[in-house]
Parts: C-alpha cells; structure tokens; sequence
C-alpha cells in the first residue's frame, strides 16, 4: 500500500490528480449559485455582447462602454458562452469555466514550480493544498479575472523559477530543465504578456519585483540573460499590442485614459469604492484564505530560515531565496496600498504553498 501511495504521489499521475482536484473544488458552485457579485454579472454580460455583437475590440456594459481591465477574459468567456449557450439564455455558469481553467493551471504551477525546487512529495503536497485552498476555489467559481489571472501569473514565477535553476546547471552534468533557459525565459515573457490582457500591471509587477528581488539578494545577473532572447519580447508584444492599439483607435483613447485614472489610479491613493484598509490586512486573512495549507506554512518557514542561516550555498537555501523572491515584493506591494480586496494576494499564493 505505501509502495502504491508513494508511486502516485511521485508518478506522472500526480500533476493529473492535482488538476483535478483544482476543478473539482472550483466547480462546487458552478451550476448552481446565482452570480455572486455585481462586478461578477457585468464580466458576463459584457462577455455575452461581445459574443453577440461580434466585436472582439471594445469592450461594453449594455450601452456603456467598460474602460476598466483588458479584454482577455472576455476573450476566454465570450467563445465558451457562444459554444455551450444560446443568446438570450445565458447562464452564469458559462461564463465561469474559464475561471475554473485559471485555477487549475495555478494549482498545477504550484505542482511544478515544487517540483523543480524540493521534489515530487513537495510537489503533490503543494499542489492539492493549493487546489483545494478556500480563496483559489472560491476565485474558480466566479465569473472575474482573478483564478486565470493567478494561473498565469503563477505560470510566470515557473518560468522564472526554471530560468534561474538552469543558471546553475553544472556543465556536461544533467539539465535542470528538459527546455533551454531561453525557452523559459520566453515563456515568463508570454506569461507577463497573458497577466497584461486579464488585468494589467499585476503579472508584470509581481514577476519583475521577483526578478529584481533575487538579483539584489544573490549579486549575480547571468542568468537574465535568457530574458533577452528576441522571441520572448517579440511575443509579448504581439499578443499585447494588436489590441490595445485597436481599443486606442476604437475609442478615440478612451479606454487608456479611463482606466488608468478613472479605476487604476484611485486604487493607488485611496480606498477605492470604500474598500481601504490599513497595511497587514492581507497577512490577517491568510490563515482563512489559503487554508488548509496554512497549517503547513509555519514549519516551511521554519525549515526556509534554518536553510539560509546553516548552509546559504544549498541547493535548500536556494529554493528558499527564490520562493521568498517571489512572494515577498509583491506581497508588501499589495499591502502598502490603499484599497484593498482579499484576492488581491492570489496571484502569490502559489508560492505561497511550495514554502
């Protein structure tokens, strides 16, 4: 029986089980609760005329136009509404599913991203608590922007975690990765871009918080040079330019405009819509929002800080200054502003769970 246990836990089944349990826990009120949210039912709704109206740029609420996030998930939504729902008889829980995609695709780069720092127990371990977690599964089910815009930028912190592990690859020894740091480095670029459609700067500011984070804490850079391979830029921008010059050019350059100042801005120097609250409410709600992880996470923390004090050149400790890397700029980031919503961290919280 332990034979058996041990041999899913660390088999190619493992990353399956993970997923899995990912949706399972993001479609328990899929099909059955009512939209959730006000913000929840003008996703769908601008989603649903999009798929009507067949206008793939603009982005409208009834007759307004909505300046507020990017169009990726309503690019994700409007196909699956249109495949699965007639007009006219759209349920909300169309308009979920790509959300219950976002977390899977969170939880499984936990899975990874565990996997290439400690190994594949860690891995599982990380994996299914992080795809069971209460905020994760609760952000899968709602028809919004924040499980897919966890996945990729979960998916960028693989990428760079991966980048930064080749670095240390041993010359004629075994790969740290079956892709080249150039690959990965282009993929982080693809992430970044993918995190700049669903919600603008929170991928590209977590990621490149990480990046500069490890860099000043270890005083070494070789390994960015894999950021600079052409293609990884070239496909950012081709996914993010075409439609934001279009949106620019639709708009008269309104969309810019109201989204920075009208809901970018105001989030950035007060409480936005009465959501203020001071610095630390973040770390307070953790225990809740990531639970059942949570009750792991002091002893994680435990085993980081004996790394990095007994044997700082570990391959322990390196996996420690990267998962620290990862959460710490960002998490103070999110703390530090004004408005405050609880699913703001998320996008951490894969990290989170591998420490």
């Amino acid at each position: 029986m332990h034979d058996r246990l041990t041999a899913l836990i660390e088999g190619p089944r493992a990353a399956l089980i993970v997923a899995i349990l990912a949706a399972a826990a993001a479609l328990a009120g899929v099909f059955t609760l009512p939209a959730l949210d006000r913000d929840e039912a003008r996703f769908a709704q601008a989603s649903a005329q999009m798929a009507e109206s067949g206008d793939p740029v603009r982005i409208r609420f009834l007759d307004e136009p909505r300046h507020k996030k990017p169009v990726g998930i309503h690019w994700m939504q409007a196909p699956v509404a249109g495949a699965l729902s007639e007009p006219g008889a759209r349920a909300i829980s169309v308009f979920r599913l790509p959300s219950v995609a976002g977390a899977m695709l969170a939880a499984l780069c936990a899975f990874f991203l565990a996997r290439a720092l400690i190994g594949p127990r860690a891995a599982f371990a990380a994996g299914s608590l992080f795809a069971v977690s209460i905020l994760l599964a609760s952000e899968g089910g709602i028809a919004k922007t924040d499980a897919m815009l966890a996945g990729v930028t979960s998916l960028a912190f693989l990428a760079i975690t991966q980048v930064r592990l080749v670095a240390d690859s041993p010359p004629g020894g075994p790969p740290a990765s079956r892709l080249s740091a150039r690959t990965w480095g282009a993929l982080a670029w693809i992430a970044v871009a993918l995190g700049v459609m669903v919600k603008g700067p929170i991928t590209p500011m977590a990621a490149g918080l990480a990046v500069l984070a490890l860099v000043i804490w270890e005083r070494r850079r070789d390994w960015l040079a894999a950021f600079f391979w052409w293609p990884g830029p070239l496909a950012a921008a081709a996914i993010v330019m075409p439609w934001f010059i279009a949106v620019q050019i639709a708009t008269g350059g309104d969309f810019l405009r109201e989204a920075m100042m009208g809901d970018l801005a105001p989030k950035m120097v007060s409480g936005h819509e009465g959501h203020g609250a001071p610095p630390g409410l973040h770390l307070l709600l953790l225990s809740l929002l990531i639970f059942p992880a949570i009750a792991f996470l002091p002893a994680g923390l435990a085993a980081a800080v004996h790394a990095l004090r007994s044997s700082p050149v570990s391959e322990s400790a390196r996996a420690a200054r990267i998962l620290i890397a990862l959460i710490t700029p960002g998490w103070l980031v999110f703390e530090f502003a004004p408005t405050k919503l609880v699913h703001y961290t998320l996008p951490l919280y894969a990290a989170l769970a591998v420490l």
